[in-house]
């Protein structure tokens, strides 16, 4: 298989360009499509139950702010020997339910995964046990590597993980615009026009970073593939009988360096993102603090201020 890959499909150095190996195989372009989202959900458990987890984030969300709240009631009253304990037992709580209620909504997300990975993994499998046989004679078998290996990977860890922390962001920030509503409201005019600029540029990280996503993962199939074709039936003999071991051995370097191309265009972008993200976030605390400052004593108490 090698040797005959190296005599047609090659160049002078018996070399397959990486580009031409990865073209096989096919990829969505544009955002991802609804389907996608269905299908994950139905897999970890139903709509019902993934309902129920984005509801616990909420939940977690919602002690955490009522802790602060109750702290800054706490310390905006005079206080006698006798209400301390009243206090720290009702702040306690708040933290103690906190604490559990997270405790149990990721021991719960990792177990929605571990159900999801299963389901998507015993469908792929039972796809491709019943593929009639011209499936394998057309299809590169690093192609059905990365979907078993590296996909398979990341439904299992990345999926759920990048969940949690959507899931989380989106409570706090929503509870954070709650509170700054409830407490210093003006302060919500400055947001508007920054809102803008955040939606351009999560429309712009969205789409670099699901074609690069994409990319790298058509990039790893060249790899597992050439590897695959050494490492079975008599490869690696027919490779040592005809000298090319410098060319194979050039030629995985080349695919890798293909695959890690792709891989470090990921960084590059998150890099962008953050770039623009982190200076707009500072400039937003800037006008808090600012406003606090200027309306103290008139719109802003000690009390609204530690919760803005």
């Amino acid at each position: 298989a090698v040797s005959a890959t190296s005599a047609e499909g090659g160049d002078e150095s018996g070399q397959v360009p990486a580009a031409e190996a990865a073209t096989e195989e096919n990829r969505a372009t544009g955002a991802l499509s609804s389907k996608v989202f269905f299908y994950y959900i139905r897999s970890v458990g139903g709509f019902v139950i993934f309902s129920l987890l984005c509801f616990c984030f909420l939940g977690v969300e919602a002690l955490r702010m009522a802790g602060l709240w109750w702290l800054s009631h706490w310390t905006a009253k005079d206080r006698s020997g006798s209400e301390e304990m009243y206090y720290l037992s009702v702040y306690a709580a708040f933290t103690f339910g906190n604490v559990l209620l997270d405790f149990v909504t990721r021991l719960w997300s990792f177990a929605m995964s571990s159900r999801g990975s299963r389901h998507i993994h015993n469908a792929m499998l039972a796809s491709v046990l019943r593929a009639p046989m011209s499936f394998f004679q057309t299809t590169p078998h690093g192609q059905i590597i990365n979907r078993f290996s590296k996909d398979t990977s990341e439904i299992d860890q990345t999926v759920m993980n990048t969940t949690i922390e959507m899931g989380n962001s989106l409570a706090g920030s929503f509870s954070s615009l709650v509170m700054l509503g409830l407490n210093a409201w003006p302060i919500l005019i400055l947001f508007l026009p920054m809102l803008r600029f955040y939606v351009y540029v999560q429309r712009i990280y969205n789409r670099a970073a699901t074609e690069s996503r994409r990319l790298a993962k058509i990039f790893h199939s060249p790899v597992y593939d050439h590897f695959s074709n050494i490492c079975r039936e008599s490869g690696l003999s027919v490779v040592r009988s005809f000298h090319e071991i410098p060319s194979q051995l050039k030629l995985s370097s080349r695919l890798i360096a293909e695959q890690m191309r792709c891989e470090n265009t990921q960084w590059y972008v998150m890099m962008w993102y953050y770039q623009r993200m982190e200076p707009m976030g500072a400039l937003l605390v800037f006008f808090v603090s600012l406003f606090v400052a200027i309306g103290r004593g008139k719109i802003v108490t000690p009390r609204t201020a530690a919760l803005a």
